[in-house]
């Protein structure tokens, strides 16, 4: 059984957690770090505590440091932590449902069709629009289309469930995970697995996502996990610590257990222990990239 780390933040009304609150207060791990040498936080024991947080600052409370990017938060609030003992690194898992709710906020509509790329998909989003429109008084309703479809199976992936997924965009989009404008006109549509052979059925019906903001500048096409790798004896990032981030390989994890020696083990600290394959004792910690 895996522990998972998660933020509550406040929360807008389609789910999203909108930026002003980003710099409010969250619920983080409490995690003490004996170097700042790189804008990332490290786990050292888990505790609970609010902590008010800014992006693009640093703060102290107590012995804890915690440091966000500018404009995104890299943050391990979604992943299933392995429970302390365990030895194998893949242990380690997105949680799916966790992600969904961060990157692309609450369903606005739950559909009746039979899969994310029904055409009776688009004329509930259709219906949708046609609302809206109305209540604003836009010029017009755009004419939407599926633009794009994919199974994460398909792909690298670090989930601990998989989805169908669908975009719908007006007509013509082409680049439909940048420029969602001010009305919000991406929809992605998603259908949940719920166990067995995912090249079969046994998928949920479509749940329509409306996320604020461009899809890839919020996480959405980010499927792996990345690891943030320092030695166990000052907690310095490894010199070739970079190569074992997201979109450096395309599947981190594959890549860091080939640069380690044996086995390692899952500790009460968040960090998968192990040793290098030259010999140095390090502790990783996996890394996953969230916009909120």
């Amino acid at each position: 059984m895996a522990r998972t780390l998660m933020s509550t933040a406040k929360q807008s009304r389609n789910g999203r957690k909108p930026e002003a609150e980003c710099a409010g207060y969250l619920l983080v791990a409490l995690w003490q770090v004996a170097s700042m040498n790189d804008p990332i936080r490290t786990i050292k024991n888990t505790v609970g505590v609010r902590v008010p947080c800014t992006q693009g600052t640093s703060m102290s409370v107590t012995n804890a440091h915690f440091l966000f990017f500018i404009g995104a938060k890299t943050m391990t609030d979604y992943i299933n932590i392995p429970e302390p003992g365990s030895t194998w690194l893949y242990d380690c898992s997105i949680n799916a449902p966790e992600w969904m709710r961060a990157v692309l906020g609450e369903p606005v509509h739950y559909s009746d069709s039979d899969w994310d790329c029904d055409d009776n998909v688009i004329e509930e989003i259709m219906e949708i629009l046609e609302a809206q429109a109305e209540e604003e008084e836009w010029d017009e309703v755009p004419e939407m289309e599926f633009v794009a479809r994919d199974n994460v199976y398909n792909n690298e992936n670090d989930f601990d469930n998989v989805f169908t997924w669908s975009i719908v965009a007006p007509k013509g989009t082409h680049e439909w995970y940048y420029g969602n404008d001010y009305r919000n006109l991406i929809f992605v549509v998603v259908c949940q697995h719920h166990g067995g052979d995912p090249r079969n059925s046994n998928y949920s019906r479509p749940m329509i996502y409306r996320p604020d903001g461009d899809l890839a500048e919020g996480g959405f096409l980010d499927w792996v996990i990345g690891w943030y790798v320092v030695d166990s004896l000052h907690l310095n990032p490894v010199a070739e610590a970079d190569e074992f981030r997201q979109g450096y390989h395309s599947n981190p994890t594959c890549h860091l257990e080939d640069a380690l020696e044996g086995e390692g083990e899952w500790r009460d600290d968040g960090g998968y222990h192990a040793r290098m394959a030259d010999g140095r004792y390090v502790i990783c910690y996996p890394d996953l990239y969230v916009n909120c």
